[in-house]
């Protein structure tokens, strides 16, 4: 199932990639392999892009993690799929903040889907506004910000510069392992105000409306 625009995606595919696949990379040392297997977040790396073939991970990995430990509840496991804390970041020039790959269990879904939910609202309320520059089309000159000229008035355009017409835009993979093993795979690309509707989709999908997990 997918559901695409021009440059966006939500896909909605079956996986391999269940938290067996992620202990048994070779870049996962075999001290932190059960820690791996017995997440029940796990933040795990793409595995290459390009010309690059190393496991890495967006630079927003770190942050989003530390976030995740400091609000889930005590009894939520989440770890990282590499040995190395200085494991290698991806940047990619891009419209979109990228919060990476994401394995979690079927009862992790709530409390994943809120704490994720609460960090994407904060790190876009403080992203930092776009500088907009006015120009007096009457004389072609720079106009501070706390001036209007009162002589004519600014000359509207038809459109506003692409730039600030878009929202923002988010990316992540989130993929759910049931207790037997199967995994899906839920990977959206779009609109950062879209994704209640992505998390919707996701708890839908796995919680009847009378669990209560």
């Amino acid at each position: 199932m997918s559901h695409q625009g021009e440059e966006d995606i939500f896909e909605i595919v079956e996986s391999t990639e269940n938290f067996d696949f992620w202990s048994e990379q070779s870049f996962v040392p075999s001290e932190f392999k059960d820690q791996v297997k017995n997440a029940d977040i796990l933040f795990v790396p793409a595995l290459g892009y390009g010309a690059n073939t190393s496991p890495n991970f967006p630079p927003l990995t770190e942050e989003l993690l530390a976030y995740f430990k400091e609000h889930l509840p005590a009894d939520y496991k989440v770890d990282i799929a590499i040995g190395d804390e200085n494991s290698p970041t991806l940047v990619l020039n891009s419209d979109y903040k990228r919060f990476g790959k994401i394995v979690i269990t079927l009862v992790a879904i709530p409390v994943f889907v809120n704490v994720f939910s609460e960090y994407i609202k904060n790190k876009l309320a403080e992203s930092p506004k776009p500088n907009i520059t006015i120009i007096n089309t009457t004389n072609n000159q720079l106009v501070p910000p706390t001036v209007i000229p009162q002589q004519k008035p600014i000359k509207k355009t038809s459109r506003a510069p692409h730039r600030f017409l878009e929202p923002a835009k988010v990316s992540f993979t989130v993929t759910v392992v049931d207790t037997n093993g199967r995994s899906i795979k839920y990977d959206y690309k779009g609109p950062a105000s879209e994704v209640k509707k992505v998390t919707d989709v996701i708890q839908q999908d796995w919680i009847k409306p009378n669990d209560n997990k």
